[in-house]
C-alpha cells in the first residue's frame, strides 16, 4: 500500500527530474531504467525514491506523480496517463519536457515585467524611512543651529513622531505587496494574461491529441482544470457538449462571441478538413506564444518609463521640502 509523504516537495523537483526522464528516454531509456538512474542524484530530493516505491507497488507513472505532494501542473499527470494508455509515453515524454520549460519561461517574462515595480517600491520605501527616522530631526536641529524658526519642519516632526508606530506597518505592507502574487495579478495586463491562457489551451489540446485522447475527451478533461482566466471552465464544458452533439470544434468556437480571433477559427478549420487539426494547434500556439512575447516586451518598456518617473517625483518631492524653508528665509 502506497504511504502518502505529508511534506511538501518543491515543484522544481519534480519538474527537473520529469524533463531528465524525458532526455534519457529520448535516449532509448526505458521509464524504469531511468528512474533507476535518475535516482543516484540528490538533486531531485524524495522524488526518485517515492516513485520508486510506487512503482513498485504497482501503481503506474500517472499514478506514482499524483502520490507525491507537490503542485505539479495536474496536465502533465493527464498528459502522462493518456499517453500509457495510447503507447506512446517517450513522445509524451517531450511534450511534457516543452511544457515544463515553456511554463518557466512564462515565470521569467512575468519576473521580467515585476522587476522595475518592485524596484520602485522599494527605493521608495527606503526613502521613506530614512526620511522619516533621520532626515526630519536633522533638518530641525540644523535649522535651530541657522537661527531660523522652523514651523514646517516642527509640525512635519511633530507629527512623524505621533505616526512612528505605523512606519513598521507600512514596510511590512510594502513588502507584502511587492513579493506577493497579487502584484501578478494587477500589473500583468489582461491581454497578456488572455495570450497565455489561450497559449495554454491550444497547447494542452495539441499535446492530449498526440497522446490519443479524442478532442471532446481532452477538452473535458481540460474543464476539469481550475484557472485564473474568468468563465474559462464554462467555455470549455460549453466546447464539450457542442462536440458531443456532432458539431465540428471550428463551428463550436465561433459560437463564443469574441472569444477567439477569426484567424484561429479559421485555421481549425481547414485543419479539421484536411486532417491536420494537431499540426494546426501546435502552430497556432508558437503564433499565441509570439504574440504573448511582443505584448510583454511592450509592456515592460511602458513600466521601465513609470517607475523612473514615479522614482523622480519621490526624489523631487524630498529635495522640494527641503529647500522650501531655505527659499523663504
Amino acid at each position: 500500500m502506497v504511504r502518502r509523504n505529508k511534506v511538501r516537495i518543491s515543484v522544481k523537483y519534480v519538474e527537473d527530474f520529469l524533463i531528465d526522464v524525458a532526455q534519457l528516454m529520448a535516449g532509448g531509456y526505458t521509464l524504469s531504467d531511468s528512474v533507476v538512474i535518475l535516482s543516484q542524484e540528490s538533486r531531485y530530493g524524495s522524488v526518485p525514491s517515492l516513485l520508486k516505491e510506487s512503482l513498485s507497488e504497482g501503481l503506474s507513472f500517472s499514478e506514482a506523480l499524483k502520490e507525491i505532494p507537490s503542485d505539479m501542473d495536474p496536465v502533465i499527470s493527464m498528459y502522462i496517463r493518456s499517453a500509457e494508455q495510447a503507447g506512446n509515453l517517450p513522445h509524451v515524454m517531450q511534450e511534457v519536457s516543452s511544457r515544463i520549460l515553456a511554463g518557466r519561461k512564462w515565470d521569467q517574462m512575468v519576473s521580467e515585467v515585476l522587476f522595475y515595480p518592485r524596484l520602485v517600491l522599494i527605493a521608495v520605501t527606503l526613502i521613506l524611512d530614512a526620511f522619516w527616522l533621520l532626515f526630519l530631526p536633522f533638518m530641525e536641529s540644523f535649522l535651530y543651529s541657522m537661527g531660523i524658526e522652523p514651523l514646517f519642519w516642527t509640525r512635519l516632526v511633530q507629527l512623524s513622531k505621533s505616526f512612528l508606530w505605523m512606519l513598521p506597518l507600512i514596510n511590512i505592507g510594502i513588502a507584502w505587496v511587492t513579493f506577493s502574487d497579487t502584484l501578478v495579478s494587477k500589473l500583468v495586463p489582461k491581454r497578456v494574461k488572455g495570450l497565455g491562457n489561450d497559449t495554454w489551451l491550444f497547447s494542452s489540446l495539441e499535446s492530449m491529441l498526440q497522446s490519443g485522447l479524442p478532442m471532446g475527451t481532452a477538452i473535458l478533461t481540460l474543464s476539469q482544470i481550475d484557472t485564473t482566466f474568468k468563465g474559462e471552465k464554462e467555455t470549455l464544458i460549453r466546447l464539450y457538449e457542442r462536440l458531443r452533439s456532432g458539431q465540428r470544434l471550428s463551428l463550436a468556437m465561433s459560437m463564443e462571441k469574441g472569444r477567439w480571433d477569426s484567424s484561429i477559427i479559421s485555421r481549425v478549420a481547414i485543419a479539421e478538413k484536411n486532417g491536420v487539426l494537431s499540426q494546426a494547434l501546435s502552430s497556432i500556439t508558437s503564433q499565441l506564444e509570439q504574440k504573448r512575447q511582443r505584448a510583454i516586451a511592450s509592456y515592460v518598456q511602458v513600466l521601465k518609463s513609470l517607475s523612473v518617473l514615479i522614482a523622480g517625483l519621490a526624489v523631487f518631492g524630498i529635495t522640494y521640502s527641503v529647500y522650501k524653508p531655505m527659499i523663504q528665509m
